[in-house]
């Protein structure tokens, strides 16, 4: 069995070298395209990378040395993608306060326009708007939630696609998001709910 590395030594600052160099490797295109998988996304400013990538060039420059590397990245089968281990690529960005999006990529009619920036993919529709955030807390999955919220309506309405292009802070947007509530709805789930109310909707009901 192959010897998992240990990602715990990695720190936010050298996932954000790695998502530099991972824009830089594309730039030169020198990106390897077995290793851009669509099941899982690493979002950093409204952009989607893959997750493991990202951190096997991270890990890549930090031990530039390591016999495990090879063209600028960790060797695939030295660490795992999704899991709750020091060895695992959700693992590390969680901990680090990096957000995950899983995207079921049974609905995306062009694979390659996922990896666009967040705003366009919405707006064209090319992935599914169903998806699941999920964290630690604190990490920003409620407030990425109204930022996707108004890039699904910013497809239609040109006034509010020229004011998310603008950068807004986080109050403009939150204050936006209010603006629209006859469109959008918020809602919070009990903590008591089942996998069936949540998810399906029906529950069976006995005598």
């Amino acid at each position: 069995m192959t010897n998992k590395v240990d990602l715990s030594s990695l720190t936010k600052e050298d996932i954000l070298n790695a998502i530099n160099k991972y824009e830089e490797l594309k730039k030169e295109n020198k990106l390897n395209p077995h290793r851009e998988a669509l099941n899982y996304k690493l979002i950093y400013n409204s952009k989607e990378y893959p997750h493991k990538y990202i951190v096997g060039i991270a890990y890549a420059l930090k031990y530039p040395d390591n016999k495990k590397i090879n063209d600028h990245v960790l060797k695939h089968y030295y660490y795992g993608s999704i899991c709750n281990q020091k060895y695992c690529a959700s693992w590390i960005l969680q901990k680090l306060g990096f957000q995950i999006v899983k995207i079921n990529d049974k609905h995306i009619k062009n694979k390659k326009e996922i990896q666009t920036p967040i705003n366009t993919t919405i707006q064209t529709h090319t992935f599914p708007l169903n998806q699941i955030l999920y964290g630690p807390p604190g990490t920003g999955k409620t407030y990425k939630t109204i930022e996707l919220a108004l890039n699904i309506i910013a497809g239609k309405d040109k006034e509010l696609k020229e004011f998310l292009e603008s950068n807004p802070s986080r109050k403009a947007l939150k204050d936006k998001f209010n603006e629209y509530s006859n469109q959008i709805e918020f809602i919070t789930f009990h903590q008591s709910y089942s996998y069936e109310e949540f998810i399906e909707g029906i529950k069976a009901k006995t005598n």
